[in-house]
């Protein structure tokens, strides 16, 4: 860890007076602790919010130890995204420690709202009104595998009206994709979106979600396609069992099952009623159990407890 970098957040921490040091995400939980064991008379408390598995990103023995035994050992509480992470939590740092709340990622629905109608969205991205469209969004990573997306498509069946794949995002894989679809012949059939500030403008425009990562924690990208009422088509890794029903909200195949993916997909992109009760059921779910409100009021519950020094240690 960078230690002018944990300095910073010790001064920081201690001129707001900070009650909650939050560190997200992989890399700054490390700088987090520093910071706390540099401020010896730090009297806040230090919270890891963990939105992945660390058994995937975490697999270097001399990497696990060092957060096992400095970062582990100094964090107040944490909040894992999905049962799974917490799960794959223990595992990597072993049964003792802070305890270790789930809480899952909220989506705020007035975020979502189209920018443009659905004909001008399509008629930009050279899609047909009656064709059915799948959307893949992600940054274009190995981990998230924009080229099983493609493949997914080129083993689709042939259709009077083929499904058009639109790719949203970028990332280190954009400068290949173009060859990649190529090389499997899909190349008339996707359309590259790139990176957007309005997602929810190409959601509202799409009639299947498409996600064929290796691994997440929750993903918000599925979260957003279930708030505006998309099926699913998705694999099954990370937490995103704990989201989707299977046969009812989407499809969930292993990531190895590619023809899998691309039968579920096929019988999606055939059947409109299909497709609107699942849809339905999603959006219905989301609303339910992933609105903005609902996570808000779970941190709050958990900052208090933090705060008040009521937890106890698993």
């Amino acid at each position: 860890p960078s230690w002018s970098a944990a300095r910073m957040l010790a001064d920081l921490a201690r001129s707001m007076d900070a009650d909650i040091v939050q560190a997200n995400g992989g890399s700054t939980p490390k700088h987090a602790s520093l910071a706390k064991a540099i401020d010896r008379r730090a009297g806040w408390k230090l919270v890891y919010r963990n939105i992945g598995d660390p058994r995937f990103w975490l697999s270097n023995p001399v990497q696990r130890a060092f957060y096992r035994f400095f970062v582990w050992s100094r964090l107040d509480g944490v909040v894992s995204v999905s049962r799974q992470a917490a799960k794959g939590l223990r595992e990597v740092y072993g049964a003792h420690g802070p305890a270790i709340e789930v809480i899952y990622q909220g989506v705020d629905k007035q975020q979502l709202s189209p920018s443009d109608p659905r004909p001008e969205v399509r008629q930009r991205l050279d899609t047909g009104n009656d064709a059915v469209v799948a959307v893949w969004v992600g940054a274009l990573s190995a981990e998230k595998r924009p080229d099983r997306a493609l493949r997914v498509m080129s083993r689709m069946k042939s259709r009077a009206e083929p499904v058009v794949l639109w790719v949203v995002g970028a990332g280190p894989m954009e400068s290949e994709r173009a060859a990649v679809a190529q090389d499997l012949g899909v190349s008339d059939r996707v359309r590259w979106v790139g990176a957007v500030d309005d997602v929810g403008t190409y959601l509202h425009a799409a009639d299947i979600f498409l996600l064929t990562s290796d691994t997440e924690g929750i993903p918000g990208a599925l979260l957003e396609a279930m708030t505006v009422g998309l099926p699913s088509v998705v694999t099954d890794v990370g937490g995103i069992s704990e989201i989707v029903v299977e046969g009812r909200t989407g499809f969930l195949r292993e990531p190895e099952d590619e023809l899998g993916l691309a039968e579920c997909a096929e019988r999606l992109s055939g059947d409109t009623s299909l497709r609107r009760e699942m849809g339905s059921d999603a959006q219905r779910v989301a609303v339910i159990r992933f609105s903005m409100e609902s996570c808000v009021t779970q941190y709050e519950t958990f900052y208090k407890v933090m705060i008040s020094d009521e937890r106890v240690t698993d």
